[in-house]
């Protein structure tokens, strides 16, 4: 039988824990990367750097990257057929719904660069019924937000916590859904027909998304000059908000703020 290199160097340092300077020593010996000292392991580094480099001839990476897109392609033609997103026209006008739900599931740093939308939904449009879909790190600073009129708790990616948090959310109709989480655009449809099937879901593209291919998850979907290196977060969200509803606001609406508990500061800040 013949040992793999990294194996013997794996072996050696379990059957010989005191040449590993301690049981911590041992204890990182087990995940970090053999050493490259030994003859054998430098041989084999080559051989394997050799393999990545055969493999990564620009014919092979064209091929790769070609069989990649019609993966992409494929599988998300097959989603958007399970799906069949509700055909709604461009903008929609805030006049003509009740109720919107917007799907914030990620960083307390993210929720609170979303508070600017529902502000200004409140403020315009007083009869819209606004629904947060957060997880359990960001929905305790909005939790004393009196624009928000539903909150739900979706965390974790298992099934059983999906449809708890889909049976909540079915108990209301809603009317538009607003996914912004926008780095997971297919599943954030499917989180949208999943926690809303009758809404109109809408989606920001970046811009070198390919827009006929998000088309068919999304009820409305429209690209952007958005560059990363450029321009913010918050200017991305700012386009997917005046996009879907074309309405204008000034800078000063668009602040980030939070509603705080006064009754419980005002103790903390006598006790300071």
């Amino acid at each position: 039988m013949v040992t793999h290199p990294f194996q013997t160097a794996r072996t050696n340092s379990i059957q010989n824990p005191k040449s590993s300077k301690g049981i911590f020593g041992f204890l990182l010996s087990i995940f970090r990367r053999p050493r490259e000292t030994d003859p054998r392991l430098r041989k084999a580094y080559r051989q394997r750097s050799r393999q990545r480099e055969r493999f990564s001839t620009p014919l092979r990476r064209t091929i790769v990257h070609r069989i990649e897109e019609s993966c992409k392609r494929i599988s998300i033609a097959w989603v958007g057929r399970r799906i069949a997103p509700v055909q709604v026209t461009a903008p929609i006008d805030l006049r003509s719904i009740r109720s919107i739900l917007i799907l914030r599931n990620d960083a307390i740093g993210d929720m609170i660069l979303t508070t600017p939308f529902w502000r200004i939904l409140k403020q315009q449009y007083p009869h819209l019924k606004i629904g947060i879909v957060g997880s359990f790190r960001n929905l305790p600073i909005i939790a004393y937000d009196t624009d928000i009129d539903f909150r739900y708790e979706c965390t974790g990616v298992k099934w059983s916590q999906l449809l708890r948090a889909s049976r909540e959310t079915r108990q209301k109709q809603w009317d538009v859904v607003l996914p912004m989480i926008y780095n997971k655009k297919t599943k954030m449809a499917i989180l949208s027909k999943l926690f809303a099937p009758n809404a109109a879901a809408s989606m920001v593209l970046l811009r070198d998304d390919p827009r006929d291919r998000y088309e068919q998850l999304y009820s409305i979907c429209f690209s952007s000059d958005w560059r990363k290196e450029r321009d913010s977060i918050l200017d991305l969200m700012r386009r997917h908000f005046e996009g879907t509803f074309k309405i204008t606001f000034s800078e000063d609406q668009w602040r980030p703020t939070l509603a705080l508990d006064e009754s419980r500061l005002l103790p903390m800040a006598q006790e300071l």
